[in-house]
């Protein structure tokens, strides 16, 4: 396993509030070509209430559809999302349809507030 960290700046001031971004870039190491890999499960539960604006829902929607692309016909996926409302966007199954996941992602947008609470 290879692990790279990026910080979205050059220099951090000392003694001063700030924020900054970190990603971190994890590589894992081939597999042996002669093996066969066992189907994958997951599920996914994303936020996409109002919050997940200025980009964020659209950058995690865009790694999904990368996701979703490398994952097998035989793999098990779903996407549930949320903001004051729960909706399966695709129910848990075999990966059998990948272009119809990935026009179900483009059809994500964000929503309203995140309070799940009954009144």
């Amino acid at each position: 396993m290879h692990l790279n960290a990026h910080l979205d700046v050059d220099l951090i001031a000392v003694e001063q509030e700030d924020e900054l971004a970190l990603m971190l870039e994890l590589t894992a190491p081939p597999a042996p070509a002669t093996e066969n890999r066992a189907p994958a499960t997951l599920e996914v539960v994303l936020d996409r209430s109002g919050s997940m604006h200025d980009g964020k829902l659209e950058a995690a929607l865009s790694a999904l559809d990368a996701l979703v692309a490398r994952l097998d016909p035989t793999d098990q996926f779903g996407l549930v999302v949320f903001d004051d409302q729960v909706d399966v966007v695709v129910p848990a199954g075999p990966l059998q349809d990948k272009q119809a996941v990935r026009d179900a992602l483009r059809r994500v947008d964000t929503g309203g507030m995140t309070n799940l609470s009954t009144t």
